[in-house]
This record gives C-alpha cells, sequence and structure tokens, in this order.
C-alpha cells in the first residue's frame, strides 16, 4: 500500500510449518577442581523442578572433563549447579549457571557452548548388544547389555521405553521399577560419548508384565505366650496387614486353648512383592510387639513370587519376646 492508499495485489502464498517440540536436550560438560573425587550435576529444567540434592553422578568424558546429558523435552534450558557431594558446590555464587538447548561447557566459572572433547573424538561408539530382561514383575524389569566400545574408552547408555528416554547410566544394566502389570514395553539402548556422540538404537527388546495377582500365604506361630484378653495379629507393610496399624491387621486364630498353644491364618497377599511383618499381641486398647529379627530392617520378611500356585506356607516359630 502507497502514501494515498493504493493496495497491490497479494503475494504468492507461503506455507509455514512449525517443529514439533519435545525432543531437546543439552549435553553438560564440567572440569571439576582437583580436589573433587566425585562431580554430581543439580539442575532444574525451565519451567519445571529441580533434581533432589545432591543430583545426578557426571560420567568421565575427555581428558579432565565430566559430563551428563539432560533430555529437556519441550524446554529450552536449564540452570546448573556442580558438587562433590561433600559440601562443596559451584552455583556461580548461588546465581547459578544458565544454558541453553545443545552444550554447555563450565570451566573455572565460565559457561560457554563450545564442546571441549569434540577436537579429540567424533565417531559414536558401537551399538549396544544383548540386550536382555530378567526378574520381569507386574512392576518392575531388570534391564542387561553388552557393553559398547569407543575410542575414547568412555561410554555411556541412553535407555528408551516405547520411544521416551527414561535414564542414563553408565552400568551395563539398568532396573526400571516404573512398570504397570499387563502391560507391554519396547526397549531399546544407545550408547554415548563424552564428545557427544550417540550410537543407534540397540534391537529391540519386548517385554510383558505379568497380571498383577495375590498369593495365599499361611502364618503360624508355635506359641504366643497371650494373656487372656490378647489375640494375637499380623502387622506389616501391606494394606491387608495394616500398614503396621495393629487395629488393622490380620487376626490369626488360636489351635486349641491355653497360653503356650499355635496361632494360624491364610490371607492373600500381592504377588511379586516385598513382605516386612511382625506378629503383635492386641487385646483392643494396647499393643504387645516382639523385639526385632535378626535383619537388616528388624522385621520378619518375605518375598512372593510372580505367581503362586498353591499358598505359602510360614511357620513362624515362636513369638520373639
Amino acid at each position: 500500500q502507497d502514501a494515498v492508499g493504493n493496495t497491490s495485489a497479494a503475494s504468492n502464498v507461503l506455507n509455514v510449518t512449525t517443529s514439533a517440540v519435545g525432543g531437546n536436550k543439552l549435553t553438560v560438560y564440567y572440569q571439576a577442581p582437583n580436589t573433587w573425587t566425585n562431580v554430581n550435576l543439580h539442575y532444574g529444567i525451565n519451567g519445571g523442578s529441580w533434581t533432589a540434592v545432591p543430583g545426578v553422578p557426571m560420567n568421565a568424558a575427555c581428558a579432565g572433563w565430566k559430563m551428563e546429558v539432560i533430555n529437556l523435552g519441550a524446554a529450552t534450558g536449564a540452570q546448573l549447579a556442580f558438587n562433590n557431594g561433600a559440601g562443596q558446590w559451584d552455583s556461580k555464587n548461588g546465581a547459578n549457571y544458565q544454558a541453553g538447548i545443545g552444550v554447555a561447557a563450565v570451566q573455572n566459572g565460565t559457561l560457554s557452548s563450545s564442546n571441549p572433547c569434540t577436537s579429540a573424538d567424533t565417531t559414536a561408539p558401537t551399538i549396544p548388544s544383548a540386550l536382555q530382561a530378567t526378574n520381569v514383575t507386574a512392576t518392575s524389569a531388570s534391564l542387561s547389555w553388552t557393553a559398547s566400545t569407543d575410542a575414547s574408552g568412555s561410554v555411556g547408555y541412553q535407555i528408551w521405553r516405547n520411544g521416551v528416554l527414561i535414564g542414563t547410566t553408565a552400568a551395563v544394566n539398568f532396573v526400571d521399577t516404573a512398570l504397570v502389570a499387563g502391560n507391554t514395553y519396547r526397549y531399546s539402548v544407545r550408547a554415548y560419548d563424552g564428545a557427544s556422540n550417540i550410537s543407534a538404537d540397540s534391537t529391540i527388546l519386548t517385554v510383558n508384565t505379568p497380571t498383577a495377582s495375590n498369593c495365599a500365604v499361611t502364618f503360624t506361630i508355635s506359641n504366643a505366650n497371650t494373656t487372656v484378653g490378647q489375640n494375637l495379629y499380623v502387622v506389616g507393610n501391606q494394606t491387608a496387614l495394616g500398614n503396621w496399624t495393629p487395629a488393622s491387621s490380620f487376626a490369626l486364630s488360636i489351635q486349641g486353648s491355653g497360653a503356650n498353644v499355635p496361632w494360624t491364618g491364610t490371607i492373600n497377599l500381592p504377588s511379586a512383592s516385598t513382605i516386612s511383618y511382625k506378629f503383635v499381641k492386641w487385646n483392643g486398647t494396647s499393643a504387645v510387639w516382639e523385639s526385632n529379627q535378626a535383619t537388616a530392617s528388624g522385621n520378619r520378611e518375605l518375598t512372593t513370587p510372580a505367581t503362586c500356585a498353591t499358598a505359602i506356607i510360614r511357620n513362624d516359630g515362636s513369638f520373639k519376646f
């Protein structure tokens, strides 16, 4: 349009398609003080929450440098701070290092976007092989694979589930504990080195979690030395066992009469679960707990299998005074 209002015809139409979001990544490099034995990266993705202190351990990159890959999703950056896990921090005097998509390298308090390791390595590690799953339960699976090799000698791994990055590790194994019973999952693993070279996906591994079920467990105790008005209960870390609340726990039945006779009862408990429990004498108002066992937790312990064809029998001896 000119100064007197004359307007031309429209130009040719230009179509623009915006890029998909959700796959942004940030590779962080850090040159730690020589006195630091361990290096952790504590970060907060823009618009999201921070990692729990002290953060995530950083992996060795090239000489003198540590690195970690952050999956930003749709975010465009993150705030970074570093520590040795023993109270020493580099957080840019509390201001944190502000990094965007791509590469962030921190050295002597200065942030740059240049990869300090590229001059030494431009070749991706070999593809991880022999990906397999063991100990598959209704809610978890243990993954392992054969190590990749790289010219730098430093390799980390990205674990992908159904096309989504769910974790990184420097080991050749990973436990996924965020599964749902009766579902199918597809896993792959990629290897990366300190120069941000990333291998192709491993062969896809399909994992099917079993349908959640219950196991019948029969608890028997031979002698509880109860008094008049007391009954014997099993209390533990499951809803059916009262979640450690005697008033809501599972009542056993006395087998005979008198103080020194067996008590028994059968209850359904979740399969593929770790059960911690104790016996407690309860009269409706006050509880007498048995003393600690010779276990790390001090409780009696039971791990139920993924499936149970018959009842699990627990003959637990006498009430421990």
